[in-house]
């Protein structure tokens, strides 16, 4: 995780170490096809991620003390301040 947030890369969430996405594999279905009750943290680390996910729009345009985001037509780039040129 040290190498992603070096990157300025967020962490939204963690995915367990568990045998249900293996279960889940072997049976062909998705870990919300399964039994809630096997799943439950399982599914509250997923919402997580789905949370972030909805709310791109929202972090678009933000910017934050440890990157600038410049748009251009076809290409978006995330730099550290005082890297690189503008």
């Amino acid at each position: 995780m040290r190498f992603l947030d070096s990157l300025g890369i967020p962490i939204i969430a963690v995915l367990r170490d568990s045998q249900n996405f293996v279960h889940a594999a072997e049976d062909g279905i998705g870990i919300c096809e399964m039994k809630p009750y096997k799943v439950k943290k399982d599914m509250e680390q997923l919402e997580l991620i789905i949370e972030w996910l909805d709310g791109w729009q929202n972090r678009r345009y933000q910017t934050s003390d440890t990157s600038i985001i410049q748009q251009s037509p076809n290409v978006t780039l995330f730099r550290k301040p005082g890297v690189g040129s503008n």
